[in-house]
This record gives structure tokens, C-alpha cells and sequence, in this order.
């Protein structure tokens, strides 16, 4: 930006009677330049251009997640062997357990279907990890369902 930009936050007690503080601990402005839903500073740490990956649809290192994804996730986007793996250790009886290696600032959920159709999916817990390293979710199914299937949602 070639200007001063000034910004401003508000708070409000939103009663006419009361006096409200606000503490902010923490503000980051964060750019898009090109316009492809990856923040300009992760692009040029990892690729020293703008233009080196096309956001949602590139994929640099030929792996199994889009840079986009890499980005959200936290993996290295020129690495293949960095992509977002999760493996179930336990799956009997209605019992499922994953393992993951997360990121801190994520939020990640467990999903479960008995049958694999895309509304069947059900979210069965989430987590919030403080510090990347691994993780599980777990899960006891009602019933004893013969299959289930879990997969793991992460969102900033």
C-alpha cells in the first residue's frame, strides 16, 4: 500500500448503563495481492514469487494436497513427502481412533458415516491443538454398526 491506512476497532457493552474495556492481544492485517486465497507472506517464504502457484488449483510439488491446502494445513507445498496424513489405529466394535499430526490453529473434526454417502456424515468431536505434533480423535458408535468409516476436517 503507497498510503497510510488507518484502522480502528470498536467495543460495546451494548448497554447504555454499563462501561465495557476491550483488551486486544493479538492483530494481524493479512494480503491477498493476487487474489488466490493464499496470503501473500506464505507465498513468498515458500516460493519467493506470487505468481509461482495458482491458489486453489496449484499443485507445486505434485503431492496429494493443492498448495491451497498445503497452505491451510501447514505442510510444505514444494515437499511431497509434507501432505496431511491421518491413520486410523483401532476400528472394532464401533470403536474408532485417529492418529494426525496437527497444526496449532486449526480446527479439526472427526466425521463418521456407516455408509459413505455425502449426507450421511455426522461430526462426532473437535478439536483445538495449542501446539503442532500428533494428535487423535476418537469415537465409540452407537450400536455396533459392521463398518465405519471416519474421516478428519481441518479449518482455520
Amino acid at each position: 500500500m503507497s498510503e497510510t491506512v488507518r484502522i480502528g476497532l470498536a467495543a460495546s457493552s451494548q448497554n447504555s448503563n454499563n462501561f465495557c474495556d476491550a483488551v486486544v492481544k493479538g492483530l494481524s492485517v493479512v494480503s491477498d495481492s493476487d487474489d488466490d486465497q493464499i496470503q501473500d507472506l506464505w507465498e513468498l517464504e515458500y516460493f519467493n514469487s506470487l505468481t509461482a502457484t495458482e491458489g486453489g488449483t496449484g499443485n507445486y510439488d505434485g503431492d496429494v494436497n493443492t498448495d491451497w491446502e498445503e497452505f491451510l494445513l501447514g505442510t510444505d507445498p514444494k515437499s511431497p513427502q509434507s501432505f496431511f496424513r491421518s491413520s486410523p489405529t483401532k476400528a472394532e466394535n464401533g470403536y474408532l481412533e485417529i492418529e494426525f499430526d496437527a497444526t496449532s490453529g486449526l480446527t479439526y473434526t472427526l466425521e463418521v458415516s456407516e455408509t459413505l454417502s455425502p449426507e450421511s456424515w455426522e461430526a462426532v468431536k473437535t478439536i483445538n491443538p495449542s501446539t503442532d505434533g500428533p494428535q487423535t480423535l476418537d469415537h465409540l458408535h452407537p450400536g455396533t454398526p459392521s463398518i465405519l468409516f471416519g474421516r478428519i476436517k481441518a479449518e482455520r
